[in-house]
């Protein structure tokens, strides 16, 4: 049986994406050893699904349209880039997103369709936010890793989640190719 790599993710509009790809323009020159995302793979990741039988599609795709169709659009913040760390060195630079109450309830509805369809709660707490680069081999020393975050502390991005994207992920040598399986709609206010 034929299997691909596959995530939930919420999409953000173009004028989103232009400015994480300023914020990310204007910590460049600290961070030269860095793997960029680009922007059109901005990307808040609600549930990493593996590899998975190209049969499931269907019925993922339905469990999807079921939330899409009871949430409605969600204003979200964008803000407080940081760092996550993966056996003490710094790996992937990040921006967050404020908590938030209907970001939350996404996740929540996607974690009990995903595991009516067998998969696994997941077991660390959600922390919403978008990749912006992953460090490679040789991360940067703490001192620049601080100021580049320091660049950062006064971004601020308002913007509103209306889709949610089932997505393939192919693993290439030049970093993954996302290609989106279906993207739905959060449910339209009348």
């Amino acid at each position: 049986m034929e299997k691909f790599r596959a995530f939930i993710a919420g999409d953000f509009d173009e004028k989103t994406k232009v400015k994480l790809k300023q914020l990310q323009d204007n910590i460049k020159p600290y961070l030269n050893n860095t793997k960029w995302v680009k922007p059109d793979y901005f990307h808040i990741t609600f549930k990493f699904l593996g590899d998975i039988p190209k049969d499931k599609i269907p019925y993922i795709s339905c469990c999807i349209k079921k939330i899409c169709e009871e949430i409605q659009p969600v204003e979200i913040i964008i803000m407080k880039a940081g760092i996550f760390h993966y056996r003490g060195n710094p790996r992937v630079l990040w921006v967050g997103i404020d908590e938030n109450i209907d970001l939350n309830l996404i996740y929540k509805r996607i974690q009990e369709e995903m595991n009516k369809c067998g998969f696994p709660f997941e077991k660390k707490p959600f922390s919403p936010h978008i990749t912006l680069g992953r460090f490679k081999q040789k991360p940067p020393t703490k001192e620049i890793l601080d100021r580049a975050l320091r660049d950062t502390e006064g971004f601020f991005l308002r913007t509103v989640l209306k889709t949610l994207s089932f997505m393939k992920s192919d693993l290439t040598l030049g970093g993954p190719v996302y290609s989106p399986i279906e993207i739905f709609n959060l449910k339209i206010i009348d």
